[in-house]
């Protein structure tokens, strides 16, 4: 995609939809190339395709299907896949996110016409993505490559399932392993007359190879056609890189048969001598291993228990990672490293002491607090050998994705319970509505004014309940999106403020109030926060308790403030009916109302909780139970 269009392929069935998208489009087509189909089935044509797109940007919800059915079920055929939906559902983009779709996005004028600029973001993070997976590939195959030398070297260059040899820029073999042997078919004997140039099926492959090596340095995983000595064709994957031993120039090559048909039969014996006589050549393969590698030597107590260990040599790669040098050869981890945790040490001991092999992923505190993935054996007795690679940016990418996936599913659940709430509380009044109705049409045609007027009146109290509850549910619904600019504010301003906007209703009720003391000072507490937002808190939660003590002789309600701990804690307490435990969360709740012959809608606490929320804090109610009053308490971040 460097110098061509990127090709996305649109799957809409909604006409509008589409040709929003393509309008967007239009001024970004020396980018982008758009493909627009209106089914499942087209668009897994599309795909079949040679001409496969480089995205696909797909609705939830398709005549014949869904669009997450496009995403291929092997991983190696995978495609940057960004799903849309109008209807918002984030258990849906959550279950998308984690079959593998990379983003999602809700489905309204603004993101349609912002699509090129959904794409672009769509298409770095694939290329991040893709990125990472390459450089993981890498590592695997510089693992696979690379496990042992000197006599663990033997045992790696015998038995890897890899022909490996060295050449000269001619082509000229100077030695290689028996799975080398194995793969081009010529005896060990016969080698010095193997000419390499005479084994490519089509020598411009080998021509294209040894410009790459002169210009990239390194060749990774280049697909050629070979000749055996029989005259058979195989396919094989490449890596081939520089070398020079002795003064001399030579190309070091790891060959995989890729056609399956490699059954190598090693010749350890007579490998083993040659790797004695050229040990300087494997200590190349060593010292250039892309993972971490480091031998060791368990230290045991009396009792045979694993205590300590003794690192016994490493390698550049180890160097990196760690920032450790070679001075520490020699020396034990705790007194090189005395943070090391003791499972690192019961681990490898468990690998030194019964020859098994592990693999695993753990954390490092003592180097750095950084994650590593690593592979351990055993090659002699008592001893162990690491190869590790540092995995700590890919935990914390793990670590994001499931966190993000854990807020869309919390969400989720919430929308589910708001809607069904909602839902449910605007029923009443249009029953209401749609029964008077009724009763309109039938006292009208009987000329009953008397009781028209009755139905009217009912109707429209009907219709003013529902405008209240639409107007409090718009206000919560902006709580957190729309908010005026923090400042320090004064609580005990706050307090005086929400009293005053309810005197009538104090002075009619006769309800005395009394703000603490520690409120009012000068120097009294403070929060940081949006003013207005505050004041409500306070209001409603005042006009709560001024609400549920009126039938009280004395009604007496008191703002003020506690430390609990590190915490500051302010508070609405009254002396009026109480809550009983099981409703101290219900009351929080959307419509919740305890006395449901009381006025208002039941959304007040509802706002105080969510307000409260975004300000980092939490909101509860204490209370002994009917007839024993309520004390409600909420906290605030303390942010500057």
């Amino acid at each position: 995609m460097n110098e061509q269009r990127t090709h996305i392929l649109v799957v809409e069935d909604q006409g509008a939809h589409a040709e929003l998208m393509r309008h967007a489009f239009a001024s970004h087509t020396d980018r982008f190339r758009l493909t627009v189909v209106g089914s499942l089935q087209q668009a897994q044509t599309c795909l079949s395709q040679e001409d496969r797109p480089d995205l696909v940007i797909t609705d939830l919800l398709l005549p014949d299907g869904k669009g997450i059915e496009l995403l291929p079920k092997d991983e190696h055929l995978a495609f940057p896949l960004v799903l849309m939906t109008s209807h918002g559902d984030e258990k849906a983009a959550a279950d998308a996110i984690k079959a593998g779709a990379l983003d999602y996005v809700p489905k309204s004028a603004t993101t349609l016409g912002d699509m090129p600029r959904v794409a672009e973001r769509a298409l770095r993070e694939w290329s991040h993505i893709v990125q990472r997976m390459q450089a993981e590939a890498q590592r695997d195959a510089a693992l696979e490559a690379l496990q042992e030398s000197d006599l663990r070297y033997h045992t790696l260059f015998e038995n890897i399932p890899l022909g490996i040899g060295t050449a000269t820029m001619d082509g000229r073999i100077l030695m290689c392993n028996d799975a080398m042997l194995q793969m081009t078919g010529h005896p060990r004997a016969e080698l010095d007359q193997f000419d390499l140039r005479d084994s490519y099926q089509n020598p411009q492959e080998r021509a294209l190879l040894l410009e790459r090596l002169q210009t990239e340095g390194l060749v990774r995983d280049m697909e050629v056609q070979l000749k055996r000595q029989d005259g058979t064709l195989y396919h094989a994957s490449l890596t081939m890189a520089p070398v020079t031993l002795g003064g001399d120039d030579f190309i070091l090559t790891l060959a995989r048969d890729i056609t399956g048909q490699m059954q190598a039969e090693t010749r350890r014996d007579a490998a083993l001598e040659a790797l004695r006589e050229s040990q300087n050549r494997y200590q190349v393969l060593f010292d250039r291993m892309l993972d971490g590698y480091a031998l060791h030597e368990i230290i045991c107590d009396d009792d045979g228990q694993a205590i300590d260990y003794r690192f016994l040599d490493i390698n550049p790669a180890f160097e990196t990672f760690t920032g450790l040098g070679r001075d520490i050869i020699g020396q034990r981890v705790l007194k090189v490293l005395p943070m090391t945790e003791r499972h690192w040490i019961d681990t490898y001991g468990k690998v030194a002491l019964t020859g098994k092999s592990i693999q695993f992923e753990n954390y490092s505190q003592g180097v750095g607090g950084k994650w590593f993935q690593v592979v351990a054996f055993s090659p002699a007795e008592r001893q162990f050998v690491t190869i590790f690679q540092e995995v700590t940016r890919r935990k914390q990418i793990e670590e994001e994705r499931e966190a993000l996936i854990e807020e869309l599913e919390t969400k989720n659940a919430e929308l589910e319970r708001f809607v069904y709430t909602v839902s449910h509380d605007l029923k009443s009044p249009l029953i209401t509505i749609t029964g008077f109705l009724g009763f309109l049409e039938r006292d009208a045609m009987a000329g009953n004014f008397e009781r028209l007027k009755d139905d009217i009146a009912r109707i429209s109290n009907a219709a003013v309940k529902m405008q209240q509850l639409l107007d409090e549910l718009l206000e919560l619904s902006r709580i957190g999106r729309m908010m005026n600019p923090p400042e320090q504010v004064p609580m005990g301003e706050l307090a005086r403020e929400a009293v005053d906007m309810i005197a009538g209703q104090l002075n009619e009720r006769d309800v005395q109030v009394e703000i603490s003391p520690v409120l009012l000072q000068p120097d009294g507490p403070t929060v940081y926060g949006d003013r207005l937002r505050l004041y409500e808190v306070l209001e409603n939660l005042v006009d709560n308790a001024v609400k549920f003590t009126s039938d009280q002789p004395d009604p007496r309600v008191e703002i003020g403030v506690r430390r609990d701990g590190d915490e500051t804690v302010f508070y609405v307490q009254d002396n009026g009916i109480g809550i009983e435990l099981p409703y101290h969360d219900k009351v929080f709740g959307l419509f919740e109302k305890l006395d449901v012959g009381t006025r208002g809608t039941g959304v007040g606490l509802a706002i105080v909780k969510r307000i409260v929320e975004v300000h980092g804090g939490r909101v509860w109610v204490e209370s002994q139970g009917a007839g024993q009053g309520s004390t409600f308490c909420f906290t605030l971040a303390d942010k500057k």
